[in-house]
C-alpha cells in the first residue's frame, strides 16, 4: 500500500518510469496527466521524481510563497553550464533577483 501523502501519477515501467512517453511528447504526457490525476502529480524517469504542479495557487506557493524550500534537481543544476544561470537554473538570491527583474512585464495593467 502506497503513502497517502504522495501524489498519484502513472505507473511507467520499470527503471525508466515515464521516460518514454514523456520524451516522446512532453506536452501531451503532461496534460494527460493532469486530466487523469489531478493538480499534484508525480512522475518517475530515471534517478529522480517529477511533481507536476497544475494548480495556480500551487505554482505561485512555489514561485513567490516559499521558494527557499524548493531546490533545483541534479539535472536543472547541470544544464547550467549549457543554459547559463537563468531563472530555470538558478537558485537562491541570485535566482530572486532575477526573478524581480523579470516581473513587471507579467503585471496586469
Amino acid at each position: 500500500m502506497r503513502p497517502t501523502n504522495i501524489p498519484p501519477g502513472p505507473t511507467g515501467y520499470p527503471i525508466i518510469g515515464n521516460l518514454i512517453p514523456f520524451l516522446r511528447d512532453p506536452l501531451a504526457c503532461i496534460t494527460q496527466c493532469a486530466r487523469e490525476y489531478g493538480d499534484v502529480v508525480r512522475m518517475r524517469i530515471p534517478g529522480m521524481e517529477m511533481y507536476l504542479l497544475h494548480h495556480p495557487a500551487h505554482i505561485e506557493y512555489v514561485l513567490r510563497g516559499e521558494p527557499k524550500n524548493f531546490i533545483k534537481d541534479a539535472w536543472t543544476r547541470r544544464l547550467s553550464g549549457l543554459l547559463g544561470k537563468g531563472l530555470l537554473t538558478n537558485e537562491g538570491d541570485s535566482w530572486r533577483q532575477q526573478r524581480r527583474l523579470a516581473q513587471p512585464p507579467f503585471q496586469p495593467g
